[in-house]
């Protein structure tokens, strides 16, 4: 069963209005209902519709990006944190990032590479 609300973030659409139907519909089928958390999902995907996993250059080695999965994220995101675990795993055996990442992420730290 699927009841869901679509709105563009940023465009200062009326979320709340969109929360109170969501509401509504779950008390009028579920009597008693009561809703504890809400949730807002932004579906991304890239230009080629392929997701975008990996290293992001711009921000050292120790930094990836796992996005643009259009809706997927649950089943594309444990896909995507396997392979960034193999990357940085492989990354650490060949010696292209520091192998002390709490250390290194302290901006008066040097960088080490081994």
């Amino acid at each position: 069963m699927d009841r869901s609300e679509a709105f563009t973030p940023g465009t200062g659409e009326n979320t709340e209005a969109g929360y109170a139907r969501l509401q509504d519909w779950a008390e009028q089928h579920f009597p008693g209902f009561a809703a504890t958390h809400r949730w807002a999902a932004q579906d991304s995907s890239s230009t080629d519709t392929l997701p975008l996993v990996g290293r992001l250059p711009t921000k050292g080695d120790n930094v990836y990006v796992a996005t643009g999965f259009a809706g997927w994220g649950m089943t594309g995101g444990v896909m995507a944190g396997n392979l960034i675990a193999s990357l940085s795993a492989a990354a650490r055996i060949l010696g292209v990032v520091s192998t002390t990442p709490a250390a290194s992420a302290r901006p008066s730290a040097p960088r080490r590479r081994i």
